[in-house]
């Protein structure tokens, strides 16, 4: 990971971004290597999660979401989260979906305005989530598992333990083949091995 705590991880068809909450910094990053292609510091002062929408990035920064031109960081609009203390961020290809610790729950929201369109209930210490075109995978701490649900009711459909999986994953992202990871505890960005999918 280019920052000392990794958090959030999106992918928007060839570059990974990812937002480090310690460096206040927005990286994007090559996928074949690994180097910094540029950054660009985030809209407060301690970003999370990220994802992209196809054109700009939304941020989890605080409490509040924010929407960022992707070319300078430049942000486009913004919005206070549905619940106190938002950790993950996903787009589905219309809306936003959120997951906050508090509530422990993960809603899904309106992007022009922020307005909860429904939520539903996931386990507690859930972090970020990604989605693969179907389903939604959910970090959980602390014992690290990905849970797959459906993202009509967020009915569980299995865990997974990634083998030799991160000891604090903390970001999550499906690139169209494979998820990727951050881990806080080794301040790295990896491919975990799904050999039990």
């Amino acid at each position: 990971s280019p920052g000392g705590v990794p958090r959030g991880l999106t992918f928007d068809g060839r570059t990974l971004w990812h937002v480090d909450s310690t460096a206040n910094l927005v990286y994007q990053i090559d996928i074949r290597d690994g180097t910094t292609i540029r950054s660009f510091n985030g809209p407060v002062g301690a970003p999370v999660a990220l994802t992209y929408d196809g054109r700009t990035l939304w941020i989890v920064d605080g409490a509040n979401i924010y929407q960022v031109d992707v070319r300078d960081g430049t942000t486009i609009r913004s919005f206070a989260s549905p619940a106190p203390d938002p950790n993950g961020i996903t787009w589905d290809g219309r809306t936003l979906l959120i997951t906050d610790s508090v509530t422990n729950l993960v809603y899904q929201v309106y992007p022009r305005d922020g307005t909860v369109i429904r939520s539903f209930s996931v386990a507690a210490d859930s972090q970020d989530l990604t989605w693969n075109e179907r389903l939604i995978w959910i970090l959980k701490l602390p014992a690290n598992p990905m849970r797959l649900r459906d993202p009509r009711d967020g009915t569980q459909i299995f865990n997974l333990d990634p083998e030799g999986g991160p000891l604090e994953p903390r970001g999550i992202v499906w690139d169209g083949r494979a998820l990727w990871l951050t881990n806080s505890a080794g301040d790295t960005i990896r491919q975990p091995s799904l050999a039990d999918v």
